[in-house]
């Protein structure tokens, strides 16, 4: 019940005001105004320590199966509280799961690849290692995405106002 409120909070902060539901019959797509979210979350992390240049670094291991890459977004969470949280396109997971250096989860029966995602909180810089031979793939900023980052202008729906924009002039008229 936890991981649902988690991923109820998180939905609702990259929905930019859209509606946030689970869609009937799924236990990881979720409705998000027009366009449909795939979710995994990750409790803990699959390793913890530091990068080359020293920085403190998590990651977290999130598999992907072929039934994910029909949402519009995928949304992987790690943490049991969502500590960390990455939005991104669905196209962004299809280019790690056409790989064929990806790496495959043979234990599942349908084509499944493992995906870990490296944290490092003191960089604006996250990625995915997803194949052989260190093969990775950016990640975007961690934490701070929303589906307005990716949907084209006329789809956004947190857009400013201009009317609500003023000088500075108007700003310290009174002063």
């Amino acid at each position: 019940m936890k991981w649902l409120k988690t991923k109820e909070i998180i939905l609702s902060t990259i929905a930019d005001g859209r509606t946030v539901k689970l869609l009937d019959g799924f236990r990881n797509k979720w409705q998000v105004g027009k366009y449909v979210v795939h979710v995994r979350q990750v409790a803990r992390p699959s390793a913890s320590g530091v990068d080359m240049e020293g920085l403190d670094k998590v990651t977290y291991g999130f598999s992907v199966l072929r039934s994910s890459l029909d949402a519009d977004f995928e949304l992987w969470i790690g943490g049991e509280n969502g500590e960390v949280y990455w939005l991104m396109p669905t196209s962004d997971v299809q280019f790690m799961f056409d790989d064929p250096d990806a790496y495959a989860d043979y234990s599942k029966e349908d084509r499944t690849i493992v995906v870990s995602a490296i944290w490092i909180p003191e960089k604006c810089q996250d990625e995915a290692l997803y194949g052989r031979q260190g093969k990775t793939y950016p990640l975007p900023m961690s934490n701070a995405m929303t589906i307005d980052d990716f949907v084209p202008e006329e789809e956004q729906v947190n857009k400013y106002d201009p009317s609500c924009i003023i000088t500075m002039e108007e700003l310290f008229a009174d002063i």
